[in-house]
C-alpha cells in the first residue's frame, strides 16, 4: 500500500534518476528555447533570400541586417 500512495504523491520509481538542480532545468529551458528562436530567424533570412519582398520592406527586416545579426 506504501508504494502505490507514493507513487500517487508525484514520487518518482525506485531506481529511477531525478535531477533536483534547477541549473540543469534552466538550461535545458533556454537551449529548447535558443533552438527555435534561431529555427525561427534562420526560415526568416532563408525566405529573405528566395523572396526579398517577403514580411515588407522595412529596414530592420532586410536580408542584409537579418543575416548581420545572425
Amino acid at each position: 500500500m506504501q508504494q502505490q500512495t507514493s507513487r500517487l504523491e508525484g514520487a518518482a520509481p525506485a531506481g529511477a534518476i531525478v535531477h533536483e538542480d534547477l541549473t540543469s532545468r534552466f538550461f535545458m529551458l533556454t537551449s529548447v528555447a535558443y533552438f527555435f528562436i534561431v529555427g525561427i530567424s534562420a526560415l526568416i533570412i532563408a525566405a529573405k533570400f528566395c523572396w526579398p519582398d517577403f514580411m515588407g520592406a522595412s529596414s530592420w527586416l532586410t536580408y542584409r541586417r537579418m543575416r548581420r545579426c545572425t
